[in-house]
């Protein structure tokens, strides 16, 4: 199948990538390409903020986790495994409850109470994915050049 990817930020490439899986013919069309991007100008933690309780997620997200996991095997990606604390202060309600069913197993904890500063009511550390857009993005169009994508320098309007 012939797809024309329109962009190539992190969502046009990321979708290049998983689409070169099926061995589709593909073709990025960009305004501009990295390091030109504004994906390109900072690291990413992922984690599922703000879902808003659309459990069609819980799938996208455990899928992207492990496929993000897969990438920080290798060290050229630029993506990693990292710990981050996640912690609620007294008096403060925590908005999205059920963030935990959009984790995989395993890849966060809840803190006891003696792990916690006395301002805090609750906290997790979590293990998750830090994607390093700066390294990542390149790495993506060696890959999907490797892979014969076509990319094109030309605005859409």
């Amino acid at each position: 199948m012939k797809i024309t990817i329109v962009g190539c930020g992190i969502s046009g490439l990321a979708t290049a990538f998983v689409l070169s899986q099926k061995n589709h013919e593909i073709r990025i069309i960009a305004k501009e390409f990295s390091p030109s991007l504004t994906s390109n100008r900072a690291a990413a933690f992922w984690f599922p903020y703000h879902i808003r309780n659309d459990n069609r997620g819980i799938h996208w997200c455990k899928y992207s986790y492990e496929g993000y996991k897969d990438f920080s095997q290798n060290d050229d990606t630029g993506i990693s495994m990292q710990h981050l604390i996640k912690v609620v202060r007294n008096g403060v309600e925590e908005q999205e409850l059920n963030w935990f069913s959009f984790m995989p197993e395993g890849s966060y904890r809840i803190l006891n109470k003696d792990e916690l500063q006395k301002e805090y009511r609750t906290g997790y550390d979590v293990h998750i994915p830090l994607i390093e857009t700066q390294i990542f993005l390149p790495w993506l169009m060696k890959y999907l050049d490797e892979k014969d994508v076509i990319t094109e320098k030309k605005e859409i309007e």
